[in-house]
């Protein structure tokens, strides 16, 4: 298997990048792709809900935590990490995207506030990504 193609989703604050990628996914699981979505948080995000078991065991100074049932798993860490170190944790993806990293290299649409894309032509735009990196 390949390695998956990474696409950046990026723009201002409440330009629409957590919709658009909402509405993109299903999209491009229709035709076939299995996609994953990492999100880059420019600030430090609160690592799950308030209250839940894992955040108390996190908040009395864990370096990790872990909750999982027959079908999937949370992970949270506290270690500096990589988008590419984040990638491993995806083998089975065709594609990997990734909300924000704007100023990255990634093959990636930029979303300006108040402009709305139309997650079709997203989808097309990625596919053509998604392609394009194949035929190397």
């Amino acid at each position: 298997m390949s390695a998956p193609v990474i696409f950046v989703v990026s723009g201002e604050k409440n330009s629409g990048k957590t919709t658009l990628i909402e509405a993109v996914l299903p999209i491009l699981a229709e035709r076939g792709y299995r996609v994953a979505v990492i999100k880059h948080d420019g600030h430090s995000f609160e690592p799950d809900v308030a209250g839940t078991d894992t955040r108390r065991f996190y908040d009395a100074g864990a370096i990790g935590t872990a909750v999982f049932d027959g079908e999937k798993f949370m992970l949270v860490r506290r270690a500096a990490v990589t988008e590419k170190q984040l990638f491993e944790a995806f083998p089975d993806a065709d594609l990997i995207l990734i909300e924000g990293l704007k100023d990255s290299g990634y093959a990636k649409l930029r979303l300006a506030a108040g402009e709305w894309m139309d997650p079709a032509e997203a989808a097309d735009r990625i596919e053509q990504t998604v392609r394009r990196q194949h035929e190397r």
